[in-house]
Formats: structure tokens, sequence, C-alpha cells
């Protein structure tokens, strides 16, 4: 989580971050974590987001011939660079699962 955090408020070192973070607050960000985590799990599912729906969109504008089938939606772990989204922590799948039933409405 060290590096993580330090990563996200831009922190050349760990132990930068460490000389001005205390206990308590580390124990904070690792509470806003488990609410809101960050980094790069959550950033490789944005994008891959982002590039299911325009892949998705420009595919659906392609004329097809007479007859066939469009190929299957894709979906944003079919962008992941490292992992399919089954990988994500229980957190992280619960996070997921909240964000898309908010666009939902």
């Amino acid at each position: 989580m060290w590096f993580r955090l330090a990563l996200a408020l831009g922190y050349p070192t760990v132990e930068a971050l460490q000389e001005d973070v205390n206990s308590e607050q580390f124990t904070e960000w690792q509470a806003y974590f488990q609410i809101e985590p960050f980094g790069f799990p959550v950033d490789e599912w944005r994008w891959g987001m982002l590039a299911a729906n325009i892949c998705n969109a420009v595919r659906s504008t392609i004329p097809l011939p007479k007859g066939a089938r469009r190929p299957k939606m894709l979906k944003a772990s079919d962008f992941f660079l490292t992992r399919k989204e089954s990988d994500l922590t229980p957190e992280q799948q619960a996070h997921i699962e909240r964000k898309r039933k908010q666009k939902r409405g």
C-alpha cells in the first residue's frame, strides 16, 4: 500500500512519504482505499471500459452482409494488460458493481 500511495500522491520514494505521513494518517488512507480504490488495477479497468465502449460503438456502425450476425460485445476485461475482471479482489469487484449500478440509475 505504501508504494501505491506514494505513486498516487506524487512522492519520489516510499521513505519520503513515510516521513510526511504518520501511522494514523496511513490508517485513514487504507480505510479510504477500501471505500474508493485507486491505482493501477482501477485505472486499468477504467481504460478497459473506455476502450470497450469505443470499439463497440464503432463496430455497431459497420455494415454486415445480409444474414450475418454481429460478434459478441467486447468487455473491459478484453483490454486488460495483466488480468481479467475475475482476478480482482472482492472489494474491487464490489466497487465496480456499485459503479455499474449507479450508471444504470
